[in-house]
């Protein structure tokens, strides 16, 4: 598929953007892009070290400017990091060339998801993680609903990103 837009994932840590990403972009012959990889390639540590040792405003300065830069991409798949949403300026700069998936799931699946890779992330180092995801995931839902689809994440992989693939191939433009 030839087109001068980007696919772009967005919704909660665990939702499968990267997995799916990965997917849709190896059957449409795209470039694939994980921002939160991009940002752990450029400040060349972890994103638990760059909370731990910056803070999570200069996580998210480094975010907005991998954001800028993807942005100016075309046939790329983009999977962001769960609070990519949370800016509105990350969903206009991405949504200028790229057409916005909101993979939603909810958040008992994202628990388990998550619980199952048994990585602890940043933002649920807490007593309730479970809780910590509903209170986040409520609080990121108006941000994440501006995406042009959103997408049952509870399928497969290769159900998912057929799904999206379909909705690009029906895709008109904004």
């Amino acid at each position: 598929m030839k087109s001068t837009w980007n696919i772009v994932l967005i919704g909660f840590m665990g939702s499968g953007k990267t997995t799916v990403g990965q997917e849709v972009a190896r059957r449409l012959g795209w470039s694939f892009v994980d921002t939160d990889d991009e940002i752990v390639r450029r400040a060349g540590k972890s994103i638990e070290a760059i909370f731990t040792d910056e803070g999570e405003d200069y996580f998210r300065g480094l975010e907005r400017d991998v954001v800028r830069k993807l942005a100016g991409t075309k046939e790329t798949v983009i999977a962001t990091g769960g609070g990519v949403a949370k800016d509105a300026d990350n969903l206009r700069m991405l949504a200028a060339t790229g057409v916005l998936f909101w993979l939603q799931l909810e958040p008992e699946e994202i628990y388990r998801r998550i619980r199952d890779q048994g990585i602890v992330r940043p933002l649920l180092r807490v007593a309730d993680p479970l809780g910590e995801i509903r209170r986040l995931v409520k609080e990121r839902e108006p941000s994440y609903a501006q995406a042009d689809f959103t997408i049952d994440a509870r399928g497969t992989v290769d159900a998912v990103a057929s799904q999206i693939i379909a909705k690009m191939n029906g895709w008109r433009g904004r």
